[in-house]
């Protein structure tokens, strides 16, 4: 199972950066709560600064297969638009996967509608 995901990994690496969109539902709740960093089991969760125009988290997670740790740097750019980056690095069995994702995301509207 690994070599199989190490194939994709590489596959993905030589296709290069690429661009991906998707719709979101961010209600109310979701914003008093972590609405881009949710909690997860045996993960160590450490807020580093948490503001209304900037969020900054390092999760840190282990299992018998390895280590994660995930940290999040979130930035308000405008009252309708947040950039952020995502780094992640698993590590297990003696090998290392570093994952980076920079995101943008602005607002859409009002309602959801359809959109979860």
């Amino acid at each position: 199972m690994r070599a199989r995901f190490e194939k994709m990994w590489k596959d993905r690496e030589a296709k290069g950066a690429q661009t991906k969109t998707r719709q979101t539902c961010i209600t109310d709740a979701k914003l008093k709560g972590d609405a881009f960093v949710e909690d997860e089991p045996n993960c160590t969760k450490t807020v580093f600064k948490s503001s209304s125009k900037e969020l900054n988290v390092r999760v840190q997670c282990a299992s018998e297969e390895g280590t994660r740790i995930s940290t999040y740097h979130i930035q308000a750019q405008s009252s309708d638009q947040v950039k952020g980056a995502v780094r992640i690095e698993n590590s297990g069995g003696g090998r290392t996967l570093d994952i980076a994702n920079d995101f943008t995301a602005k607002w859409a509207g009002t309602a959801c509608g359809d959109v979860k």
